[in-house]
């Protein structure tokens, strides 16, 4: 009989990458289990065509707080020995604190990947930390999906032999084809001398305010760069008075939420991405599998492990991103033809690099040590 493993979420939304480590467990021949937190949601119905058994543990009397938590703990325990589950591989902090006190008793069954490197240290965040904290404390193994959050994990204490090196991965085909005719309406309706494009949280550590700064430097140089802002986030209201106090109506746009991305990386001609703190990027992966160039900062996330400036990407100074983006776009916009081969690199990097094949060996080594 195939070992039983359970992927443990809290959200119900599509996920390629979690998608793709369901698919990665049943290569190796798992029975694989997927439970969240949330209802039923496209999530489950992308895993169940895969051949996983879907579960949902939502109930919509506990919304917050202790009683939801308690909810949880106790849902979880009596779902791992209804169903006979062997391992738990648990995704975020708080579903990894969850399943690390469901199972406090039977430890060696929970893996916990973690989505975080220094963010919530950042952003001085005690509640998160301290739940960062539970949940490296009750897991018999750490996921670290880069080299930047093994690092973090080693300053919080965790000890070496704890953290497994597991790279995120994707199922490519997954993410479809742009509507071509989709995208050349996106680039009329927001035609510009370059079109560059954030897909982020409108988050203070994401740095919008940076990018805005850098289509004014842009714009007063004689570029009329146009930026489309992808996502919400708690700081709209301050980034939308920051756009009308610059004069840039006609060159920023905050569109929001959609899940019409594809279409906008393939209008785009750049992805700028100065955000202070990843773990491992998705949009920098997902800008490489449309071919698009990427510029983000040195020394954040997995960057450095397979960007290579002026080769498959492009690399700004962390502290002091401005004005290197103004002046490296100013190149660019002379010079066009370059992006193409940068993106095309990426490309070539990503799919090798993050593949369900590529990362299959990791989790065989992390699963059956």
């Amino acid at each position: 009989m195939a070992k039983r493993i359970l992927i443990y979420y809290p959200f119900n939304l599509e996920s390629v990458s979690t998608e793709s480590q369901a698919q990665v467990l049943l290569n190796l021949g798992y029975e694989v289990f997927l439970l969240t937190w949330a209802e039923e949601g496209a999530l489950h119905i992308n895993c169940r065509v895969k051949g996983v058994h879907v579960f949902s543990a939502y109930n919509k009397k506990y919304k917050a707080g202790p009683l939801f938590f308690l909810h949880h703990i106790s849902f979880l325990r009596r779902f791992c020995k209804k169903n006979k589950i062997d391992k738990v591989i648990s995704h975020i902090q708080s579903t990894g604190m969850t399943a690390g006190l469901a199972l406090i008793f039977q430890k060696k069954m929970t893996y916990y990947v973690r989505h975080n490197s220094d963010y919530f240290q950042l952003r001085n965040s005690t509640k998160e930390l301290w739940i960062n904290s539970l949940a490296n404390k009750l897991s018999y193994k750490i996921l670290a999906i880069s080299d930047k959050v093994r690092e973090q994990l080693l300053k919080e204490g965790v000890k070496e032999n704890k953290i497994a090196r597991v790279d995120l991965c994707y199922d490519f085909a997954a993410f479809g084809l742009p509507d071509l005719q989709k995208a050349e309406q996106i680039k009329t309706k927001y035609r510009g001398d370059i079109i560059l494009l954030i897909a982020a949280r409108l988050d203070p550590l994401k740095r919008h305010k940076e990018a805005i700064e850098a289509v004014k430097a842009l714009k007063d140089d004689g570029i009329n760069a146009t930026l489309l802002c992808i996502g919400d986030g708690e700081e709209k209201a301050r980034l939308a008075a920051l756009v009308e106090k610059n004069g840039l109506n006609e060159n920023i746009f905050l569109l929001g939420f959609t899940r019409d991305v594809i279409n906008y990386y393939s209008a785009c001609d750049i992805l700028l991405h100065l955000s202070y703190s990843e773990a491992s990027s998705h949009v920098a992966k997902e800008a490489g599998i449309f071919k698009k160039p990427v510029i983000v900062c040195k020394g954040v996330g997995d960057f450095d492990e397979y960007l290579i400036d002026g080769k498959n990407a492009f690399l700004v100074d962390k502290e002091q991103p401005v004005k290197p983006t103004v002046e490296l776009i100013k190149e660019i916009y002379k010079d066009k033809d370059m992006l193409q081969n940068v993106g095309s690199r990426l490309s070539d990097t990503v799919y090798h690099r993050f593949s369900i094949a590529a990362v299959t060996e990791q989790y065989k080594r992390c699963l059956e040590e």
